[in-house]
């Protein structure tokens, strides 16, 4: 890709009641053959991921254990992680992010490559929505109610509207939503 095309994916699992906080294993038992192919071709189209450290700890855990290709890639690939807090980022390629997320993600946007991925919707995804800078939403819609957790968009975010560019849906139930900021 030629330098400034590079397209930031967000790619988040959500319950019907809006719950995106993967405490417990609600989202596990739905991830079938579909899920997993879709989560390969959105993975193998980015080069780079950026993440909160929350979801950094997660992953750290556990992709480093993970020898297919699927892992390897996620392990190899450069990660970019919104951190305060003290202590080494030890995942393969990882690097803490130093002052504006935002200005980071400009900048690694206007580098030549594939997608820059985005896993989960806190923080970080709340900071580059409010700049502009999520170009494509992959939303994850389990058919379960979880009853309570961190909700996906919570008040405060600004207003925003999204052209819908995909669907598909999984044999176990899951709904993938595909969007892209609206144009005008």
């Amino acid at each position: 890709m030629e330098a400034g095309t590079r397209t930031v994916v967000a790619s988040t699992y959500v319950s019907l009641d809006g719950v995106i906080q993967l405490d417990g294993d609600w989202h596990f038992k739905y991830f079938d053959t579909d899920a997993g192919a879709f989560a390969t071709e959105v993975a193998f189209a980015a080069d780079a991921m950026v993440m909160g450290r929350d979801t950094y700890e997660v992953f750290a855990a556990a992709w480093p254990n993970v020898k297919d290709d699927f892992g390897d890639h996620m392990n190899n690939m450069p990660k970019y992680v919104a951190t305060s807090r003290p202590g080494a980022l030890e995942w393969n390629n990882s690097t803490a992010i130093e002052g504006s997320v935002a200005d980071t993600v400009r900048r690694l946007k206007s580098e030549p490559g594939k997608n820059i991925i985005l896993y989960g919707h806190g923080p970080v995804a709340r900071e580059l929505m409010d700049n502009g800078l999520i170009d494509e939403h992959h939303i994850w819609v389990h058919p379960v109610i979880v009853g309570e957790g961190t909700r996906l968009f919570v008040d405060g975010f600004k207003p925003a509207a999204f052209e819908l560019t995909g669907t598909r849906t999984t044999a176990s139930g899951v709904a993938i939503l595909s969007y892209r900021a609206a144009q005008g």
